[in-house]
């Protein structure tokens, strides 16, 4: 139930542009409803890609594997000097269903929770989704 909210709360965001998602506990956010896209230039297959800033502008950022600690990533205009934080938009173009962005290390939730990216899907403002500079560790899943 709760994951069928959160989709419908994003389906709202992309049709009618509201970008205010408050909650008291982390919130587990999935783009299952959203339509795939081509993938943006420079964002390889089999990676989850990102930027520093909105429309896929600044980066990319590259990952293929599972990694805890985006503060292991150097990017010289983010704010720390690493794309910890400093994830504005994002693509899945990985080899397995789910790319996962969290807001903890090591894969935890802490008060803006996590995404989930369906294989070919992207989102071009983070902020929409409440998600906005808040990446800090990406996993994976397979379909299920």
């Amino acid at each position: 139930m709760r994951r069928v909210l959160l989709v419908l709360a994003g389906i709202a965001v992309l049709l009618f542009g509201s970008a205010a998602v408050a909650s008291a506990e982390p919130i587990e956010r999935s783009t299952a409803e959203v339509a795939p896209m081509a993938a943006p230039p420079g964002c390889n297959a089999t990676n989850v890609c990102f930027w520093v800033n909105n429309n896929f502008n600044d980066g990319p950022g590259r990952l293929a594997g599972t990694n805890p600690d985006f503060r292991r990533f150097a990017h010289r205009t983010c704010g720390g000097g690493t794309w910890n934080d400093c994830v504005s938009s994002v693509y899945n173009n990985g080899t397995r269903c789910w790319a996962y962005l969290w807001d903890g290390f090591s894969y935890t939730l802490g008060a803006r929770g996590n995404i989930g990216l369906n294989r070919g899907v992207g989102i071009t403002n983070l902020g929409a989704w409440g998600f906005d500079n808040a990446a800090s560790s990406n996993s994976w899943a397979n379909c299920t």
